[in-house]
This record gives structure tokens, C-alpha cells and sequence, in this order.
């Protein structure tokens, strides 16, 4: 019994011992791993920057265009124009409200003939700008389109490669100081400063009301040319009777040298100033679930005293129609026409005179 007793003792004595030697071994745990989180307070495509309760989104567009210009009397060109523009929208919440960055940054190439860009490659910083949203007032600086040309206030456009001229002779794109009251009616009010033409501080000033609900959305809006001392204002209203939209916009500009009046026949023939009355009506109608048609009339009116070429100007049109084709999600092709025609009176015979001229394009892009 005394030698049984010994050997059990002397087994749980070494399983005793084996036992505090594997508490000795410590093995490392390893480092937790941080997974990109998607972040859906902002809506789709957000996620968050890891480490940070900051919510980003990354998106843009890819286009390819190629373009047919043909003005009376001249030969007809024929070119390509390619963009790449990537996005980024960062966005977090604060006690003064959400704080929105958003750029976007355009990469161009034409080819000789194209009258986007002529035989060059650029890069633009199309949008730079910072934002603070409350739910009801937000302040903006940066740039970016102005209150009066943006499309989501001021702008109603109708959109496809020629959309009918917004008001857009002159800085439709730059510096701006911005704050908007939203009633959370539908209804609301922006004005801004905007960056002007000289080097000193001269700001232009621009005001819209812009009134929406789910028939459509009504917008008036003015800018003051501080440095030319001009000014110009529109109203526009768009209609919406599914699956057809229509649209119509007035617009006045009190010089022919101004920010805010329509270019005369959408500066087709040149740079020919900004035309007094401008008419724009749109419609755009959606034929399937992946097929859009549009069309649009504009009737512009010159200042008196603008004399081109020996010829005062009267009055133009441009007639615009087209489609977009959505085939797949992301992919839209859009082959548009735009005809223009330009009246005017010779100084010497006093005859009337006119130059036709047409553009057709086919783009292709690519959005995600």
C-alpha cells in the first residue's frame, strides 16, 4: 500500500506540476481587425473611413463623345471629346449640423475638330467646396455652379448633351459664398456672393426662390454683374405629367456684355454677347423603361447697336432633340441634334442676312 500511495502521489504531483508550467505560456492574442463599415445615414455607397466617424463616397463618370459641327458657308468638322471625372463626398455629423467636402475633378482630351475642347488635353477642378447643413439653413463656400446656373436651384435644364442655355455667358462656375434657407415646405431661398472678373473685391451677387413639390418645381432667380454694373433675371417652371415633363424659362439681360443674360444663339457663331430676351420650352418624355426622348425651342432676341461682321443682329433660334438610352445600369447613350439659326441686318444695303449652322453628337457614358 505504502508504494501504491507513493506512485499515485508522485503522478498528481507531476500532473500538478505539468499543469503550472502551461500557465506559464501567455500566447498573444491577435489584433482585432477593423473591416470597412458601410455607413447608410447619408444614403447608398457611404462608408466609413476607418478609424474615424467619418462617412465617404466615392462616384463619377467616364464619357466618350464624338462631334459633328457644320456652320453655313464653311467646311464641316468632325471631332472626339473624352472625360473622366471622379467625385468624393465626405460627410459626419456635428452639434451645428452635417459637414459635407465634395469635389470633383474633370480629365479632358479632344481631338482636333471637337468644339468642346479643340486638340488638347486639360484638367478642371470642376467642384471644390465645403458645406454645412442644419436641416434648415445651410452655408456653402467653395466653388462650384452658382445658385443662378446650378441645375438643383436655379438652372431647370432639359437636360442631354445640348440642354438649352441656363443663363450661361459668363462665370457659371466658380467661387461663391452661399447660404440657403430651407422652409421645409418645399420652398426655399439662397443668395450668394460670386466670384468676380477683376482682381479686386467685386463681387457678384445672386439671389434664387425656388418653390418644388411632386407635380414639379418653380424657380426665379436674379444676379447683378457688379463689375459691368448689368444685371439679369429669369423665372422658370417645369411640369411634371408622367411620364412627360415639360418645361418653360423667360430670361433678361440688361446688356450685351453681362454675366446674366442668355448667350445669343448659345454662342454658336462666336462669342456674340448676351442676347436681351431669351425663351427656352422643353419637353422630355420617357418612352420605355430605359428609352428617354427630348426636345427644346429657344428664341433669342439681341440687344440693339450689336454689330457682327458688318451686320447688326436680330434675332435666333436652336432647335434641340434627342435621346437616352439606358441599355444596363450605368451605361447611358445619348445621340442629340441641335440646329441654329442666327438673323441679322447689313450696315451698308440694310439686307437681312442669316447663318445656319448644325451639331449633331453621340455619347457614350459610363456613371457609377
Amino acid at each position: 500500500m505504502n508504494i501504491k500511495s507513493l506512485l499515485l502521489g508522485s503522478a498528481a504531483a507531476a500532473v500538478a506540476v505539468s499543469a503550472q508550467a502551461a500557465d506559464a505560456i501567455i500566447i498573444a492574442e491577435p489584433e482585432p481587425m477593423e473591416y470597412v463599415r458601410i455607413c447608410d445615414t447619408y444614403g447608398t455607397g457611404f462608408f466609413y473611413i476607418p478609424g474615424t466617424e467619418t462617412c465617404l463616397k466615392i462616384g463619377g463618370y467616364l464619357r466618350y463623345q464624338m462631334e459633328y459641327n457644320k456652320n453655313e458657308g464653311s467646311d464641316y468638322t468632325f471631332g472626339k471629346f473624352a472625360r473622366f471625372a471622379p467625385n468624393f463626398t465626405a460627410k459626419n455629423s456635428t452639434e451645428w449640423g452635417t459637414l459635407t467636402s465634395y469635389a470633383e475633378i474633370e480629365f479632358n482630351w479632344g481631338s482636333n475638330g471637337a468644339f468642346t475642347i479643340n486638340g488638347a488635353q486639360s484638367t478642371n477642378l470642376a467642384h471644390a467646396y465645403i458645406s454645412l447643413d442644419n436641416g434648415t439653413s445651410t452655408f456653402l463656400v467653395g466653388k462650384t455652379d452658382t445658385p443662378y446656373h446650378s441645375r438643383g436651384l436655379g438652372g431647370l435644364h432639359n437636360g442631354g448633351i445640348w440642354g438649352g442655355v441656363r443663363g450661361n455667358n459668363g462665370n457659371t462656375n466658380t467661387g461663391i459664398v452661399q447660404y440657403t434657407f430651407n422652409a421645409g415646405n418645399g420652398f426655399s431661398a439662397t443668395v450668394a456672393a460670386v466670384e468676380g472678373i477683376t482682381s479686386q473685391f467685386d463681387p457678384n451677387f445672386e439671389a434664387v426662390l425656388r418653390y418644388s413639390q411632386g407635380w414639379g418645381v418653380v424657380a426665379a432667380s436674379a444676379g447683378y454683374d457688379n463689375a459691368r454694373d448689368e444685371w439679369g433675371a429669369k423665372i422658370a417652371a417645369e411640369v411634371v405629367f408622367n411620364p412627360v415633363t415639360v418645361g418653360l424659362q423667360f430670361q433678361y439681360g440688361s446688356g450685351a456684355v453681362n454675366h446674366y443674360g442668355a448667350n445669343f444663339a448659345e454662342g454658336a457663331f462666336g462669342a456674340w454677347g448676351s442676347s436681351e430676351y431669351s425663351v427656352l420650352g422643353y419637353v422630355r418624355g420617357k418612352l420605355t423603361d430605359t428609352l428617354t426622348a427630348r426636345a427644346s425651342v429657344q428664341w433669342f432676341e439681341a440687344h440693339d447697336g450689336v454689330i457682327v461682321a458688318g451686320a447688326e443682329l436680330d434675332d435666333a433660334f436652336a432647335v434641340i432633340g434627342g435621346l437616352e438610352w439606358t441599355p444596363v445600369s450605368g451605361l447611358a447613350i445619348l445621340p442629340e441634334v441641335r440646329y441654329t439659326k442666327a438673323n441679322a441686318t447689313e450696315i451698308a444695303t440694310g439686307d437681312s442676312v442669316s447663318v445656319d449652322q448644325w451639331r449633331a453628337g453621340l455619347r457614350f457614358q459610363r456613371n457609377f
